[in-house]
């Protein structure tokens, strides 16, 4: 192969030659500045069978530049409370600028920090110096007065309204909506308020009562809640095992979090939206009432009048804890991450105080299924936690010197009394004789032991046929039995665990029912379980992809008396994550709905990570895959949890 650039520096190459491990065939140094011509031409001459003619790749050094000039503006104007990037240009293009650096001539005018981010503090002037190495530019920068001003629209509430969307905001100017509702259901939309090239202190909102000539929904039925932002990490597209490494990297705003009914202060240019939910009383006449939602601040006379008009319909919605017997939600709960979060000690009365809005915002959208563990760590150490073990088993294990297991059932006994007490709890999931990890649990000598088990061995049969004849025992003797159901997931449903538990009978021989889900209907032994479970939760990507399928085994299922529902997860599109739209989460009810199934699943309720109110960012999921609520802030005295867009859609 000759190489040529320009028509000069001239080689001919061997490309066959089986003693050169080196890629590296031509080399041309000390070329000028602009546009070369690099040819490559095959010769008739070959050493081998076969002619070769490639270049696999073409690297262009240039020697290092050397900074002439920075290209910056001359002069700039801000309003104060705003904030702007300085923009700076190396001239040459290519030039490095490494050790950049920004300052202020009156920083309590206008501050810059390192990265040359301007914050324009108050009224005045400042001048601005970029210097690197030897040389230096400066920029006037100009501050002028806020003049206050508030606006805002109704929004559409399946979509979110992050300060991105501030222009798209500000060009809109909806102030009036009807909204639709049965009798005992709830309407729902979105307002969006914007500070206009100023910051607002001390945002409020007033609702008034809704009326017509028939009669009145008092304003006592209406909420109208600020809706507080999180930060959500954009790079983790599903499932990936990684619960000691959280990621660092590009985040993404999620409006998510119904935070507070109190005045909230709105930041330069920003956007706060509020949430808005009309509650429906039972006895309420059909017809339309209408009301209104104001919203004021401190800066300013100026009052956003927001007109509602409520069409209550002539049908009257179950009252929620009737759901079970129709289409309901569930959601597992994870009791221990709230413990941890605030720092009580698990199933307390300080942490039964915590759990009671927890669980009564579950009741009211009408979840009754309840979540428990066996295991240890039972989805190995995917829940987020600062402890050696995740998430604990609410039934502890003690292995005894003559190896022999005793099973000590406190915490579990009071989780679901206390839901019970709830008028919940009918549905007690026990999870798992499956975990994650494939091993028993258990507490020897005061040190936790994992024994790694085989499916089917003679161990496996002998201990978990040990510990559910206990657990069915101590569900006898609690009036529960009727309740359980062993929980399953995807991964661990098996024949052989289906089987064993059918051994294991009741003082009236009965056996356990099984909870499982199902991400595959059609490989292995899946079509055979799939008829077996009690109560399968059926993937609703698996039901996109395979229609007939599901509707032929939802029919079998239906035949047999047993219950189906939807589920979705981590990697499921539409989603139910920090960065999915709002009408996502409708659209998983109503995909499952519409399918034919009795309800819909959703893995994770209250899994929180470290710090949800401010980032939902997880190691191995998702933003905000975990968990629908939100916790209130540590340090309050009587802490409520708070619901989000996301579960208010579901509702």
């Amino acid at each position: 192969m000759k190489f040529t650039v320009d028509g000069e520096h001239e080689r001919t190459v061997d490309l066959y030659a089986k003693n050169r491990h080196d890629e590296l065939v031509y080399v041309v140094d000390g070329l000028s500045e602009g546009t070369h011509t690099l040819k490559a031409v095959t010769q008739k001459t070959k050493t081998g069978s076969k002619i070769v003619n490639q270049v696999v790749k073409a690297e262009v050094y240039h020697a290092p530049y050397v900074l002439k000039d920075i290209v910056i503006d001359a002069s700039m104007t801000l309003i104060q409370g705003s904030t702007k990037q300085i923009k700076a240009t190396s001239v040459p293009e290519y030039a490095p600028m490494d050790d950049l650096s920004f300052s202020s001539d009156h920083a309590d005018i206008v501050s810059v920090d390192e990265n040359g981010k301007l914050s324009a503090l108050k009224e005045g002037s400042a001048t601005i110096r970029v210097a690197c190495g030897d040389v230096v530019k400066t920029m006037e920068v100009k501050v002028l007065p806020q003049t206050k001003q508030i606006a805002g629209t109704i929004v559409d509430e399946n979509l979110q309204y992050t300060q991105d969307t501030y222009e798209k905001v500000s060009t809109m100017g909806q102030m009036e909506e009807t909204i639709s509702a049965w009798r005992n259901d709830s309407a729902v939309s979105e307002i969006a308020i914007i500070a206009k090239d100023s910051s607002l202190e001390d945002v409020s909102i007033e609702v008034s009562d809704f009326t017509n000539a028939y009669g009145t929904i008092d304003a006592s039925n209406v909420d109208a809640t600020f809706v507080k932002s999180v930060d959500a990490y954009t790079g983790m597209p599903g499932w990936g095992y990684a619960p000691n490494r959280y990621p660092v990297g590009n985040c993404a705003e999620s409006s998510d979090v119904l935070y507070t009914k109190d005045a909230v202060d709105i930041p330069f240019a920003g956007v706060q939206p509020i949430w808005v939910n009309v509650n429906i009383p039972k006895d309420t006449t059909a017809g339309v009432y209408t009301g209104t939602i104001k919203v004021s601040c401190k800066d300013t006379k100026e009052v956003l009048t927001f007109t509602y008009h409520v069409n209550v319909q002539n049908v009257v919605l179950p009252d929620a804890t009737e759901f079970e017997n129709g289409f309901d939600i569930e959601l597992w709960q994870y009791p221990y991450s709230s413990a941890e979060y605030y720092g009580v000690e698990p199933f307390s009365k300080k942490h039964f105080e915590i759990l009671e809005s927890i669980m009564e915002k579950y009741k009211s959208i009408g979840g009754h299924a309840i979540t428990t563990t066996i295991n240890e760590d039972a989805w190995d150490r995917q829940t987020y936690s600062k402890n050696e073990v995740h998430y604990p088993s609410m039934v502890k294990w003690t292995k005894e010197k003559d190896g022999s297991f005793t099973y000590d059932f406190t915490d579990f006994d009071k989780w679901v009394q206390f839901n019970k007490d709830l008028g919940i709890g009918d549905k007690i999931v026990i999870y798992s004789i499956a975990p994650w990890h494939n091993s028993f649990t258990y507490w020897e000598n005061g040190k936790l032991v994992k024994e790694r088990f085989t499916v089917g061995s003679k161990r496996y049969n002998e201990v978990w046929t040990d510990f559910f004849t206990a657990m069915v025992k101590h569900l006898d003797e609690k009036g529960w039995f009727d309740d359980a159901y062993v929980g399953i997931d995807e991964r661990g449903l098996s024949e052989t665990a289906l089987n064993l538990l059918d051994t294991i009978k009741n003082k009236d021989g009965k056996t356990l029912k099984t909870a499982g889900a199902m991400d595959n209907l059609t490989g292995g032994e899946h079509p055979k379980l799939a008829r077996r479970i009690d109560d399968l939760n059926v993937g609703d990507t698996v039901v996109q992809n395979n229609p007939e399928v599901f509707q032929q085994l939802l029919k079998d299922r239906n035949a047999l008396g047993l219950k189906t529902t939807l589920y979705s997860c981590t990697g499921h599109i539409p989603g139910n994550f920090s960065l999915s739209a709002p009408a996502e989460n409708y659209w998983s009810i109503l995909f499952a709905y519409k399918n034919g199934t009795t309800g819909f699943l959703r893995w994770a309720y209250d899994a929180w990570v470290e710090d949800p109110l401010r980032d939902t960012s997880h190691s191995s999921f998702e933003a905000g895959d975990c968990f629908l609520i939100f916790p209130d802030e540590k340090n309050v005295a009587n802490p409520t949890a708070k619901s989000s867009i996301r579960l208010e859609k579901m509702a």
